[in-house]
């Protein structure tokens, strides 16, 4: 029986690394926009399929919290919605 329950922990421990090695990381970004390049504050940055997300602060700078490969979802109004992919150099 000892054995058996031994292997069970193991194998749970296994079915655990990949969400243990898919650790969420911190992303930390600037938006900008127009032809000058200025700061856009205020602009919504979320990640696709959740509820999480963040809004950028006066100088356009936002830091969310993203899975690697998770969508990210910039918007501001009067500006075109982008999304960018964490993890490509996109």
């Amino acid at each position: 029986m000892l054995r058996f329950l031994k292997n069970i922990a193991c194998c749970l421990l296994l079915a655990a690394i990949p969400a243990i090695t898919q650790a969420q990381q911190k992303i930390t970004g600037k938006v900008t926009g127009g032809s000058d390049h200025q700061p856009v504050a205020g602009a919504s940055v979320t990640i696709k399929g959740t509820n999480t997300g963040t809004r950028t602060d006066n100088n356009g700078v936002f830091t969310v919290n993203a899975f690697n490969g998770a969508t990210i979802v910039i918007s501001a109004v009067g500006f075109a919605t982008i999304e960018r992919v964490v993890g490509t150099d996109d």
